[in-house]
Order: structure tokens, then C-alpha cells, then sequence
């Protein structure tokens, strides 16, 4: 069976930050964090949530959100705004963080699983509807009829078909002049020949 283009991309998004304790030093221990999206900034229901241990090292701390609970990368194709949450041991969740371009490339894997080159495409089923289309994008072929030709794309993408102006003109070489296809030359013995004939100037006497 033939194989599908596929852009894999991995489900874990790195997380890095900076703990202090109520005294304002650096903590330096393994302590219980809870990470979830949500789709706004305040309330809702989190999209996806983990808990995890992650280990302080003088404050400074480096996790990767979807090492114990899988993180659906489909959550950022579904979804244009999202926020992350971030609960330290027992405390308030912190103020909700927007969540940025960087992860949003995880919809690659969502991109690109279309057959490869080999696929008959027999078993694609369904009807596409225009509307659902990008602007600019229409189905099928498109023709000019009989003696029209194509003029333009208008912003629907659909051709714009215009008369050809050359129809049923025909051109011949006059006098001076031969025509082969499409190119006119000049015959310069014979326009020369029409030219009249210049007289001749005899220089002043001294």
C-alpha cells in the first residue's frame, strides 16, 4: 500500500521558569507543578492538564508539558487563542499566560497527510463544496468558448474570457514591403527606387 506524506511533529512543549519562596529565595527542591491550556484567559474548563514533579535547581527549573499526560497536538488546530495555567504544590494557579506562536507549530502534524504520488486516490470519497474553499481557489478546469480568449482571474479565481480582436483579420504586404508568417520586412532596393532622385549641386564660382 502506498505511503502518506506525513510532518510528525513530537507532543511535548518545553517549559522554563524561575521559583522563589514566600521569602523571595530561590527554591532549591522537587516540588508537585500542574500545567493546563485553556481556551481563555479567565475561567473555562482546561483543554488539556497535567501534574508533574519537577525538579528546582537554585530557582531555575526546565519541563516538558506532556511527559506524563499525552498532549493532543490537535488542541492547537482546533483552537486560534490559548492560555496556560501553571499551580505550584497547593498554591492559587497562577495568573493565565498567552500561549504564543512556537507551540502552535505542532499543527504541522496536521499538515501534509495527503497521498504521495503513487496513490490512485480511489479511496477518496465525499463532495467538496465551493464555499468551503479558500478565495482564489476554485474546482475543476476552466475554459474560454469558441473564439475568446483569456483576459484575467477575477477574485473569485474564476478565468475572464474576453474576444479575440485578430479574428478573421487577415494582413498582405504592400508595395516595398513581403510577409512571411507573422513578420513584415522592408524591401529597401525598392523603396529606395521610389525616393526621387536628388540633383546635383554645382559649387559657387570664385
Amino acid at each position: 500500500a502506498s505511503g502518506a506524506a506525513h510532518g510528525a511533529a513530537p507532543s511535548y512543549i518545553p517549559i522554563q521558569g524561575v521559583m522563589y519562596d514566600d521569602a523571595g529565595a530561590p527554591i532549591d527542591a522537587e516540588v508537585t507543578a500542574t500545567f493546563s491550556i485553556y481556551a481563555s484567559d479567565i475561567g473555562g474548563t482546561p483543554l488539556w492538564t497535567e501534574t508533574a514533579s519537577v525538579l528546582v535547581d537554585d530557582g531555575f527549573f526546565t519541563t516538558y508539558m506532556g511527559e506524563v499526560t499525552a498532549l493532543d497536538l490537535s488542541v492547537f488546530r482546533d483552537n486560534t487563542d490559548l492560555w496556560l495555567g501553571i499551580q505550584i504544590e497547593g498554591d492559587t494557579e497562577m495568573p493565565r499566560v498567552y500561549i504564543a506562536t512556537t507551540p502552535f507549530a505542532g499543527y504541522a502534524e496536521y499538515c501534509g497527510n495527503v497521498p504521495d504520488h503513487d496513490h490512485d486516490f480511489s479511496d477518496l470519497t465525499g463532495t467538496l463544496s465551493p464555499s468551503t474553499l479558500p478565495a482564489g481557489v476554485v474546482i475543476g478546469s476552466q475554459t474560454c468558448t469558441g473564439t475568446q480568449k483569456v483576459s484575467g482571474v477575477d477574485t473569485s479565481g474564476t478565468l475572464v474570457c474576453s474576444p479575440d480582436e485578430d479574428t478573421g483579420t487577415s494582413y498582405s504586404a504592400g508595395s516595398g514591403l513581403s510577409l512571411t508568417g507573422t513578420t513584415f520586412s522592408v524591401d529597401a532596393t525598392a523603396v529606395q527606387a521610389g525616393c526621387p532622385a536628388r540633383a546635383a549641386r554645382t559649387p559657387p564660382s570664385g
